[in-house]
């Protein structure tokens, strides 16, 4: 029931946000209501499961995750754009990919993903072994 009502509230807040912000903004303005009323409706949905079960699904390695993402985007938009933009979209999503991995890993952010890891280097390790 209420994620049929957080979801219609949805609706209602991108529509009167579109109406509002593309006449200013254009097409960013599309994207901006899309990420306000969506950002509002996970918000929303976050509140109603800790009001229902007292769950919380983030905590401070989340942070950690957000804070790190967001400064590696940063450090990649330091890379000089070349005149070839699929070259540049290639560089910055593999520098990006690399670095964000590598941090993720290296601070043992997510416990998943190094077990994962650790399988896998090994799963490679066995396979070379005559």
């Amino acid at each position: 029931m209420w994620s049929l009502v957080s979801l219609g509230v949805l609706g209602i807040a991108n529509l009167a946000l579109n109406v509002v912000l593309i006449p200013r903004l254009g097409m960013n303005g599309a994207a901006i209501a899309t990420l306000i009323s969506v950002t509002c409706y996970n918000a929303v949905s976050v509140g109603l499961v800790w009001m229902k079960f007292r769950l919380f699904p983030f905590s401070g390695k989340t942070l950690r995750a957000i804070l790190t993402a967001a400064g590696v985007f940063f450090l990649t938009n330091l890379i000089p754009l070349t005149d070839i933009p699929l070259l540049d979209i290639a560089l910055r999503s593999g520098a990006y990919i690399l670095t964000f991995g590598l941090l993720i890993l290296k601070f043992e952010i997510s416990p998943d993903l190094n077990a994962g890891f650790r399988a896998l280097i090994a799963m490679i390790r066995d396979k070379r072994r005559p």
